[in-house]
């Protein structure tokens, strides 16, 4: 894979949550900031925590994955699983507070693994590499 679409990944997958939640706040009609430095302030809040749980999370599972070659997205997904699960355990621990759960927290984790998955590891992604999948050749 190439690195610059796996640092891409790493930076985007997060936003992808961001933009879920802020569906959901417009869906169920909560009240939204009208301010517009709290709005920012509520997307890095949401984003900080994607990338804290990312890289302390997120990063080792891939390791993992990547170490025995699992890198589909079913095993990405049952990653996102584990994050997810322990992204509720901290923020959201009583069991009855499952539905929250599944939205607030399993939610967001799979939608930001799927988007990281496209975006790093999706084999014929071929319009996000800048060479447009033709060989490149640096000639001094």
């Amino acid at each position: 894979m190439n690195r610059s679409r796996i640092i891409a990944a790493f930076l985007v997958s997060p936003f992808a949550a961001v933009a879920y939640l802020f569906c959901l706040s417009l869906w169920f009609r909560d009240p939204l900031p009208t301010n517009l430095l709290e709005i920012v302030g509520a997307i890095i809040l949401v984003a900080l925590i994607g990338f804290v749980a990312e890289i302390a999370l997120g990063l080792p599972i891939l390791l993992l994955l990547w170490y025995f070659r699992l890198l589909k997205l079913r095993w990405f997904l049952a990653g996102a699983l584990l994050v997810g699960s322990v992204v509720f355990a901290v923020f959201g621990n009583p069991v009855y507070r499952l539905p929250w759960g599944l939205v607030y927290c399993f939610g967001p984790t799979l939608i930001s693994t799927v988007t990281f998955w496209f975006v790093g590891w999706l084999a014929p992604n071929k319009w996000l590499d800048r060479s447009h999948g033709q060989r490149v050749s640096h000639q001094a």
